[in-house]
């Protein structure tokens, strides 16, 4: 009917019987996509909300997905992404989290995704729309701080949606990939940024977490993968940016040399001859057990380390300098070396986590059938703490240095 209130009556009964699979099936058949479509992009109030809603249980049911497939897709797209960016009212920002969700997970929950046309789900369906309103991240993490549990659920779906998404299809699989690995690092640390792995953190250590608990273990999961995938990227001394870290941390040691120092290159980073020349110390001050820390960063799951290392510089830089000042007071032997403890204690990190095996399917096992009381054995908010989990560890690292009166030969002690 093209009468309002007659739409907002039919609408409103629709959200409530449409999860019966034989009459949403019925629906479909009978073309009620198309009315419900047009609602979705020109309705208001609660006509929207309840077409949303519907909508929403219609794709749960892994059914109604033709509509995504069809010209004017990318309009009905763009509009549940302009409603996620400009809309106010919580039952309808919920319904347009949910869809948004549902068809970037699609390729990954669907049993007929296979039969999908490419491009048509996942984080590319709406990514156009996403250029066009730049504050969509911003609005979807945002609503991680909201009172209402359903949409905080909805903003955590879509989130970790997008994640998956993105780090699922920026496998590194050789040189021609290089742009991938840097559009899945780029997009997650923008995330990270926002402070999503904090605020669902702060999620898992509220009473939200039974209402929340099944979201919060795929944040939880797609965290262990973000920790393995960094992991899994070789320290190149060759690349641009992964030098660059290296020449920040060196700079926010304080040397008092600096201004002597040469301009720094691979060459100079990966051979001793030059650092020697200038510094003897150079690096060995900053606690590395060589002139040559390019060679120390040969291990697998380097890079992720020293990316652990320069949050811990950059974030805690009058720490890092003051603990280096009273070690260059010691003998060369007896002085802590924090850029080697850094190191290790990632990898430490990443073994007692699990991090090479993140997908561990019988936790969700284990939440569907457990009581509340076993969510500690569960949920590792720890994991999403991961840079200031880091930096507690460094500093017990240097307290039982200090408190053992160790020197190198003892290193490897201290470690185990």
């Amino acid at each position: 009917s093209p009468e309002p209130g007659l739409q907002k009556m039919a609408v409103f009964r629709l959200q409530s019987s449409v999860s019966d699979p034989a009459l949403a099936d019925a629906f479909i058949s009978e073309g009620g996509l198309t009315p419900l479509r047009s609602l979705i992009l020109k309705g208001t109030a609660n006509t929207l909300a309840y077409s949303l809603q519907s909508f929403s249980k219609i794709l749960e049911m892994d059914m109604g997905w033709e509509v995504f497939e069809v010209a004017g897709a990318a309009e009905l797209v763009e509009r549940i992404v302009e409603l996620i960016c400009t809309h106010p009212l919580v039952n309808i920002l919920r319904g347009a989290m949910s869809i948004c969700s549902a068809v970037v997970s699609h390729p990954y929950s669907s049993r007929y995704s296979g039969q999908s046309i490419p491009g048509a789900f996942g984080f590319r369906a709406i990514k156009p729309a996403v250029a066009k309103y730049s504050q969509f991240y911003d609005m979807v993490v945002l609503q991680l701080g909201s009172a209402d549990h359903g949409l905080c659920g909805s903003a955590i779906s879509l989130l970790n949606a997008l994640m998956r998404d993105v780090l699922t299809n920026g496998e590194v699989g050789g040189e021609k990939d290089n742009d991938k690995v840097e559009d899945w690092m780029t997009f997650i640390k923008r995330l990270e940024d926002l402070g999503v792995m904090n605020k669902a953190s702060t999620l898992m250590r509220s009473s939200g977490l039974q209402d929340l608990a099944h979201q919060l273990l795929e944040t939880q999961i797609i965290a262990l993968m973000i920790l393995r995938k960094r992991q899994q990227i070789p320290f190149d001394i060759e690349n641009h940016g992964q030098r660059r870290m290296l020449k920040t941390i060196h700079a926010y040691s304080n040397p008092s040399t600096l201004e002597h120092q040469p301009t720094m290159t691979s060459h100079s980073i990966s051979s001793s001859n030059t650092s020697k020349a200038s510094d003897p110390e150079k690096w060995r001050r900053l606690g590395f057990f060589t002139e040559s820390p390019g060679k120390e960063l040969s291990d697998p799951g380097s890079f992720a380390a020293i990316r652990d290392l320069h949050y811990y510089v950059c974030h805690h830089t009058s720490t890092f300098q003051r603990i280096l000042l009273e070690q260059s007071s010691k003998p060369l032997n007896e002085r802590a070396p924090i850029a080697r403890c850094s190191l290790d204690i990632s990898w430490l990190l990443y073994d007692h986590f699990g991090c090479d095996n993140p997908e561990d399917a019988s936790l969700y096992r284990v939440l569907d059938s457990d009581t509340p009381e076993r969510f500690d054995q569960i949920f590792k908010p720890l994991v999403l703490d991961w840079p200031r989990l880091h930096v507690a560890c460094l500093k017990v690292f240097i307290r039982l240095w200090a408190a053992t009166q160790a020197s190198h030969d003892d290193y490897g002690k201290l470690v185990e």
